[in-house]
C-alpha cells in the first residue's frame, strides 16, 4: 500500500488543474466522502479541509468516464 498525498483545496486544484469550485461541487454532490476522501477540521464556517490527491483524481476520472457515455 502506497502512502496517500494529502493537500489543501487550493494546492489540490493546482495539482489537478481544476477549479476549487469543481472540488467543492464534488463534495456537495456526495462524490467525495468525509473521512475517506477528505478530512475537515474546525467549525463549519472556518473549517480547514485536506483532500486525498489520489482519491479525488479517481473520482474525477470516474465522472469523466460516466459523462462520456
Amino acid at each position: 500500500m502506497q502512502p496517500e498525498t494529502w493537500l489543501e483545496v487550493e494546492a489540490l486544484s493546482d495539482a489537478l488543474k481544476v477549479s476549487v469550485r469543481s472540488i467543492r461541487k464534488l463534495v456537495a454532490n456526495g462524490d467525495l466522502v468525509a473521512g475517506r476522501d477528505y478530512y475537515s477540521v474546525g467549525t463549519h464556517v472556518t473549517a480547514k479541509q485536506i483532500f486525498s490527491l489520489e482519491k479525488v483524481r479517481l473520482v474525477l476520472l470516474t465522472r469523466t468516464q460516466e459523462a462520456a457515455k
